[in-house]
């Protein structure tokens, strides 16, 4: 059962990434919400991050769950109740991600942004380290015996090579688009 713990790990950091960097767009506007949970940015960034990093997880785990598993579980013995508690923590370190960046700002106003990079660097190193499990596609017990697939000959590259550089892309457009519906605030030179 433990051996669950260690499932998604990769896109668990990169959804409190995703977090960081909305929560750090907006900044200081909509200063004026109750609930942080109301403002545009962390709505906007939520239903982005539903679409796009929960949206292709799924798929991918509709066509290689143990591959999203990284092999460290059978997805047939895990149980279903398990997967699904599994995928709110893609909400769940989302808003971890949103509601950590105002907290750091507190101590120190460049503590954030250190704490992304940080992350960032985390991300690579996990890709670098769990790079044979990424790479090779295939089920639990074909992992283990050898047989498997290199990820670009699998139905997971077409998914993955479309949708990572239109997130990509589309992250860019949907902070812009926030960024020109909350404009800087003008600070005079007197």
């Amino acid at each position: 059962m433990w051996e669950v713990v260690k499932t998604f790990p990769l896109d668990f950091l990169l959804s409190l990434g995703l977090g960081m960097m909305f929560s750090m767009a907006q900044d200081e506007k909509e200063k004026e919400k109750t609930s942080v949970f109301r403002s545009v940015y962390f709505r906007v960034g939520l239903a982005y991050h539903f679409v796009v990093a929960f949206g292709v997880a799924l798929a991918c785990y509709i066509l290689y769950p143990d591959w999203m598993l990284m092999y460290y579980a059978d997805s047939k013995k895990v149980p279903r109740a398990i997967i699904a508690y599994i995928f709110t923590g893609y909400f769940a370190m989302y808003t971890l991600g949103f509601l950590v960046v105002p907290a750091l700002r507190k101590r120190r106003e460049k503590l954030p942004r250190r704490f992304f990079i940080s992350l960032v660097a985390l991300i690579f190193a996990f890709i670098w380290l769990a790079f044979h499990r990424l790479w090779h596609v295939g089920d639990y017990d074909g992992y283990y015996r050898g047989d498997t697939h290199p990820i670009t000959r699998t139905e997971l590259f077409p998914v993955l090579g479309i949708s990572m550089p239109a997130a990509a892309g589309a992250l860019v457009t949907v902070l812009h688009l926030l960024r020109r519906r909350f404009p800087e605030s003008k600070v005079s030179a007197d």
